[in-house]
């Protein structure tokens, strides 16, 4: 949890098993919570991350780590989020469709990079299924894949109820039986969803203010951003 309300939201998985894995993850959760409290823009929290990763002697050793975060606005639905070489996660919209939520830069500790964050807005029962490879990448005695395509079909055959746990239960269902009851790989699942509530007053409307600064001095710079609260701390970042 956040200040301000926010919720930070993460996924990630590290290559490799055992005790240097181990280690490995707990450097990197850790630090990203030490980042977090201390930056609200999701791309500032893994820049800094990546930085330290990067730049350390050992980097992350013989282990790479593919990370999804994302800071999260109950009040207005606004889902702000970096992926680092994760898997393709998913939106999926309670009026039906999908919407992918692609990776954003690479994996974690390889190199410095200006890691860019992207926003979605979650409406009232929208959903953001999170999960790792073991889910898409779980196969049948054929060697196929059960892969993001069959993911989305499933996730929007359940459009017109997404609670969490019934997501859960139906992807961890179906990626068992394309298994054959034999998942070669560990499954992470998580399923953020916008509430509905009835009595919410509307959120507040995004107004955009014009200033003449023709006369104060020299321009520096200039942009425009939305006049909302969740804005505020990333413009100052």
């Amino acid at each position: 949890v956040l200040p301000d309300g926010l919720s930070a939201v993460l996924v990630a998985d590290v290559s490799g098993k055992g005790l240097s894995a181990a280690v490995q993850t707990a450097s990197v959760k850790y630090s990203l919570r030490a980042f977090a409290a201390e930056a609200a823009a999701p791309a500032l929290v893994i820049r800094r991350l990546n930085l330290i990763l990067s730049r350390e002697s050992s980097g992350l050793g013989e282990h790479f780590v593919t990370l999804f975060y994302a800071v999260y606005d109950p009040a207005t639905g606004r889902f702000a989020y970096v992926s680092a070489g994760h898997e393709t996660q998913v939106l999926v919209r309670a009026s039906g469709g999908v919407v992918e939520l692609k990776a954003t830069g690479p994996i974690l500790g390889i190199t410095e990079f200006d890691y860019e964050q992207s926003v979605e807005y979650l409406e009232p029962e929208d959903a953001v299924v999170l999960f790792t490879d073991g889910l898409t990448e779980a196969r049948n005695s054929r060697q196929e894949l059960f892969e993001l395509e069959r993911v989305q079909a499933l996730l929007e055959s359940l459009a017109d109820d997404l609670d969490p746990v019934i997501v859960v239960s139906h992807l961890v269902t179906a990626a068992i039986t394309w298994a054959e009851g034999k998942p070669q790989d560990d499954l992470a699942l998580m399923v953020v969803q916008r509430e509905l509530r009835r009595d919410a007053p509307p959120p507040p409307r995004a107004e955009v203010v014009q200033a003449d600064i023709s006369e104060l001095g020299e321009l520096l710079f200039d942009f425009t951003f939305q006049s909302m609260p969740d804005y505020a701390a990333e413009v100052r970042q």
